[in-house]
């Protein structure tokens, strides 16, 4: 999982590899590994066949939201004209203050487990 700075606005960066990943901690200690993003926002993105029902990305928007890590908004599921499976877009406003004592509290090692 990465951080994707080709966007053109340096306020916003996309989470890229989220799919890859199974537990939303080892998620966010992976993308705080080397500390907080210098953001405002990050987005990200979660793909599902059907229209309806939870995934990947609203298991990682909740993890967030209940460790008040920011806030989330997420878009309704649209159909991707390029692989018709159902797309939704999450919108995170970092709350970074939190985010870095929670880093702190929860270090990444290679391995991928909380060291606590």
């Amino acid at each position: 999982m990465e951080l994707n700075s080709n966007m053109s606005c340096c306020a916003v960066d996309e989470i890229d590899g989220l799919e890859m990943v199974d537990d939303p901690l080892d998620a966010m200690q992976q993308l705080l590994e080397y500390g907080v993003p210098r953001r405002a926002f990050l987005i990200f993105t979660a793909a599902a066949g059907a229209k309806t029902g939870t995934n990947y990305g609203h298991k990682f928007a909740a993890f967030i939201v209940k460790n008040k890590l920011g806030t989330v908004t997420e878009s309704p599921a649209m159909q991707n004209p390029n692989t018709n499976r159902y797309v939704t877009v999450f919108t995170w406003a970092l709350n970074r203050k939190t985010m870095e004592t929670w880093r702190k509290k929860h270090p990444y090692d290679d391995e991928g487990r909380d060291l606590d």
